[in-house]
């Protein structure tokens, strides 16, 4: 009898330490959490004060203030009417400035199909443009127009996505691209079957093979820096999936600590982390971009695309 009471007392004895070693583990996940999250604001609010743009045309910093609710602190509606004209959108000659104009339009709530007379949804799909580059910035340009597409956009619509689900796929389109057509595909991941498999197709080969034990995510072609892991964190937020989860953490280090060690403390970062000086022009505002918008992912517990404002 008292061996079996010896037993029973032991068991409980282990079971109590194993929920307070669950308890603590938790708490220091917590912990971890907050101070990651701290930093990032403290970052967030530096680059507001030293390094933001308040040039109306500066679509990434547009789209930084759109998601944090700044941009009418930062940048006016006359601003916006002074330098965004009817005469603007009919100049459009690429893809990559139709999805300028489209985030600029959108934060602005204007309309992308008649802004003064003139659609830029329409004058996209008259470019006609596929190719890896061109593919996926179309799209994300399509992607802050959510009324009804006409056939030629329509038609355009259709052959960016089999364009970017069986050509240049995220996965052919190298690590750092291939975040950003994860960005461009992110909208239809829950309705389009083809589109899902091959977002998961590259998450998962990220995770597997490419993520070093750092957190870090080399390029191809440029290796190790944090313009590549901003597109990677966007993309991957921008389907759900959280790029702190146990999927994407080596070790102690994961994708949003591994791009906080490019920080210089004043809201600034550095392209490679030998650098001496910041990437003002590239890296920092993708940087900063990634970060707020994976702290509303955070908040909200919901996928955020980066570049639908």
């Amino acid at each position: 009898m008292k061996k079996y009471l010896v037993v029973v007392l032991i068991c409980l004895l282990s079971l109590v330490g194993c929920e307070l070693s669950i308890n603590i583990d938790k708490e220091s996940s917590s912990i971890q959490e907050d101070v990651v999250l701290q930093e990032i604001d403290q970052i967030i609010d530096a680059y507001l004060e030293n390094h933001v743009s308040s040039d109306v045309t500066n679509y990434v910093d547009v789209a930084i203030l759109t998601h944090l609710g700044k941009l009418d602190e930062f940048i006016s509606e006359e601003e916006f009417n002074e330098n965004i004209t009817k005469e603007t959108i009919e100049s459009v000659e690429n893809v990559s400035q139709a999805l300028k104009y489209s985030v600029i339009l959108k934060a602005f709530n204007q309309d992308l199909n008649s802004f003064e007379g003139v659609s830029l949804v329409e004058k996209l799909a008259s470019l006609n443009k596929i190719s890896l580059f061109e593919s996926l910035y179309g799209l994300m340009a399509l992607n802050n127009y959510d009324k009804e597409k006409s056939e030629a956009v329509k038609t355009y619509f259709d052959n960016l996505i089999v364009d970017l689900t069986t050509v240049n796929t995220p996965k052919v389109a190298t690590p750092d691209l291939g975040g950003t057509t994860l960005i461009a595909l992110a909208p239809y991941y829950d309705e389009l079957e083809e589109v899902k498999d091959v977002v998961d197709e590259y998450a998962s080969w990220i995770s597997s093979e490419v993520q070093l034990d750092n957190g870090a995510v080399p390029d191809t072609y440029m290796g190790e820096n944090s313009a590549t892991l901003a597109q990677v964190i966007m993309g991957l937020v921008a389907n759900n999936i959280d790029p702190r989860s146990e999927e994407f953490t080596k070790g102690e280090n994961d994708l949003i600590t591994a791009i906080l060690e490019y920080s210089n403390g004043d809201g600034s970062f550095k392209y490679k982390l030998e650098d001496e000086d910041s990437d003002l022009f590239f890296s920092t505002p993708q940087s900063v971009l990634a970060l707020v918008v994976y702290k509303k992912f955070v908040n909200q517990n919901q996928a955020v695309n980066a570049f639908i404002v």
